[in-house]
């Protein structure tokens, strides 16, 4: 967190005055910023989890919430199965970050908009693609993901939350599966399942990304709160690839 505090910020107390100025002009819309003292005892002990403190942090910061959590941590491995359960069972009092919940709900309004509007003060940038399953089908296809040059700050981690919704579903909800996060060199892509692949990647440099077409139609969608643009190659041609497993 205070790496992110002093690259955007320089330090703890210029962050929590730009904090506060966000809230008074109205672009964190809920929730109350925090002063230097608390920002200095998260940085020592870890965030609440709550989802102001959480989400108002993070749009101050302009990152996402997941760009602060240690994927490739061991403490992270070891509790993603306890998390998990907890998620599929509904109960966020025996979660350490159901505050990001809502991130990977499933949903028929899928992403969650209050977020982006009520902390980011901006809409979730998103991108749509089907998998009409007549000429392609029981393959990989290739998602190519680029910043948008106008809005690249160099350094700067990126989250794309990615969901599916089988055209044969009657309940209309898209199903978040995973994420990719860029954070400096290195590039994860978790699956819901915990499954994670990782490389190097330049910051700034696009991602390809592989996710399964399987032998019905769907659709897809990439949501991210940061403006991002992507291209879909069916099979995928991708010599290198962070890849969800089918």
């Amino acid at each position: 967190m205070l790496d992110f505090i002093k690259q955007r910020w320089g330090g703890v107390d210029d962050f929590a005055i730009e904090w506060a100025v966000r809230h008074e002009k109205g672009l964190q819309k809920v929730g109350q910023p925090r002063d230097r003292g608390s920002i200095y005892r998260w940085i020592k002990q870890g965030l609440p989890n709550r989802r102001d403190e959480i989400f108002g942090l993070c749009a101050a910061l302009d990152i996402d919430p997941f760009c602060l959590i240690e994927l490739r941590d061991d403490r992270f491995t070891r509790l993603f199965a306890r998390e998990r359960l907890s998620f599929l069972l509904n109960r966020p009092g025996q979660s350490k970050i159901s505050a990001l919940w809502p991130l990977v709900r499933p949903s028929s309004a899928w992403p969650d908009q209050t977020i982006a509007h009520d902390y980011f003060a901006r809409q979730w940038h998103i991108f749509d693609f089907v998998h009409a399953a007549t000429a392609v089908a029981n393959c990989y296809a290739q998602i190519r993901l680029s910043t948008v040059a106008d809005h690249q700050t160099p350094g700067q981690p990126r989250t794309y939350y990615f969901a599916y919704r089988k055209a044969a579903a009657i309940d209309g909800l898209w199903r978040p599966y995973g994420i990719v996060r860029q954070r400096g060199a290195h590039t994860v892509a978790l699956a819901e399942m915990g499954f994670a692949d990782e490389q190097a990647s330049a910051p700034g440099n696009p991602i390809d990304v592989e996710t399964f077409f399987g032998p019905g139609p769907a659709s897809f969608r990439i949501a991210s709160l940061h403006p991002f643009e992507a291209a879909v190659t069916a099979p995928s041609t991708a010599s290198t690839a962070l890849r969800f497993p089918a």
